[in-house]
Order: C-alpha cells, then structure tokens, then sequence
C-alpha cells in the first residue's frame, strides 16, 4: 500500500509538467525558431478587404480542398484549432472624424483632469519632431500628442486609442475609445465621465457604444522544423496563384497562413 502510494506520489510532479507543456504548445510556445502562422477572419473583419479592395473578385482567393489540405498537415490543423475558438469581439470603438474633433474630445477631458489633479489642462498636450524617415515623406508632419487616456464610466474603464497622432501622414484619422480589461488601482490618473459629458464630446461616446458589436479575427501559430518550414514555404510557391498573402477559402471561410524565424 505504501508503495503504491509513493508510486502515485512520484507520477503527480511528471503527470503535472506534461500537462503545462501540453497548454504552453497549445497556446503558441514551441522549441522551435521557425514556425508557421495562421489567421481565421470573421466575416465582419473579411469584408472589410472586400470593401478596400472594391470587390471579392479583385482579392486573391484560393479554395482549398480536403484533399489539398492532406498535403499540408499542420496547415489543416491550424485551421482545426482556430475553429475550435469563438470569434473575440471589439474592445476598441473607432469612428471616421477629424484631428479638430479629436483635439476637441482631448481638451474637454483635459479640463476634467485639470480640475482633479489641479493642473493647467494645456500640460496634457505636446508636440514633436518626427523621425528623418517620416520627415523625409511628410515634410511638414509632425507629432501630436495627449496625456489623459484613462476614464471611468459607469462601472467600467476606458482608454483613448487616438492620444498618438502623426498629423499630415496621409491617412485620415479616426477617434479611437477602447475598454480596459481590468479595473485601474487608485494610483493610476483618471477621471470620471458621465451621461451629462456626452452633450459635449457626443462621438466618444458613439465609440464606446460600437465597442462588443464586431467579431474580429483569431490567429493561431505552432512551430515547425527548418525542414517543415521549406516544405510549407515550397507548396506556397508550386501553387503559382498564391502568394504568403493570399487568401485561403476553405469551407466558406477564409484564412491567410504566415511563416516565421525568430
């Protein structure tokens, strides 16, 4: 009895290590430097490639069939193991808008942080340089910049994604308002906001009411040999169609495969 015992008792510490190696591999850690990626796009984050490109005919998609899927084992269960996870939804809110409205949306809170931490609300706002490389392409730009992310509203928290903004990049700007997934501590500033706050900054709020209303994409990724990485890497180029960015359809969803050397 007291062997069996001293048996069982000896398996738990190995028993206990296979099992935290069987989690680290299923989530993404591998021994290997190479590996290969894979990303399932939900439908809401597929149509907008769809909407950019003009149509679906002007993407490069290639069906996929089981019995191509055979060929390419860790591709088929990359694709199995995505399936198995449900689609995140958005934790970030982005509205199209202007850099006078989001410099607007910023001062109003500044306001509110000036009150609280009696400070001038200008000392949130900042500017400067960008490197050569951005100065090179946008000789006129430079950075603009907001120190008072963090609020509170309701019973939970917030963050401006928008606070970092290269101004005359040439892409158009958005106002960006993302959930935190954990409460902020007492030593961390925020303020708080109230319904009474929207009359005044009305597309924050519209940003946070799109958070949650979007499925967004899952990636997942394994490790492969050096010789496992030029195989895969090789069915890529025999198929003459497709291309590392590619599309992949397969069963009326769509993915997109990436290969990687740490």
């Amino acid at each position: 009895m007291k062997t069996n015992t001293k048996i069982i008792i000896s398996a738990i510490p190995i028993l206990a290590f296979v099992m935290f190696y069987l989690y680290i591999i299923d989530n993404g850690y591998s021994p290997y430097l190479e590996g290969v990626g894979l990303t399932r796009f939900s439908e809401d984050e597929f149509q907008k490639y769809v909407k950019d490109a003009g149509s679906l005919e002007n993407l490069n998609v290639i069906k996929l069939t089981d019995e191509e899927l055979d060929k390419v084992p860790i591709i088929k269960q990359l694709i199995e193991k995505s399936q198995r996870q449900e689609f995140p939804l958005n934790r970030v809110g982005i509205l199209n808008s202007t850099l006078d409205e989001i410099k607007s949306n910023h001062y109003y809170v500044a306001q509110k942080y000036a009150a609280k931490y009696n400070k001038n609300p200008d000392s949130y706002f900042s500017t400067r340089i960008p490197d050569e490389r951005q100065l090179e392409e946008f000789p006129n730009s430079y950075w603009y910049e907001y120190d008072g992310r963090f609020f509170k509203y309701g019973d939970r928290y917030y963050s401006f994604y928008d606070t970092d903004q290269l101004v005359d990049y040439g892409d158009p700007y958005s106002i960006e308002v993302g959930v935190l997934k954990h409460d902020l501590t007492s030593d961390r500033f925020y303020v708080e906001l109230t319904d009474d706050d929207w009359q005044h900054i009305p597309k924050v709020k519209e940003a946070i009411d799109k958070i949650g209303t979007l499925q967004e994409e899952i990636r997942v990724q394994t490790g492969i040999s050096k010789s496992d990485l030029n195989k895969y890497q090789q069915w890529v180029e025999d198929n003459q169609s497709m291309t590392v960015g590619s599309f992949l359809e397969y069963k009326g969803e769509y993915y997109r495969i990436s290969f990687w050397i740490a």
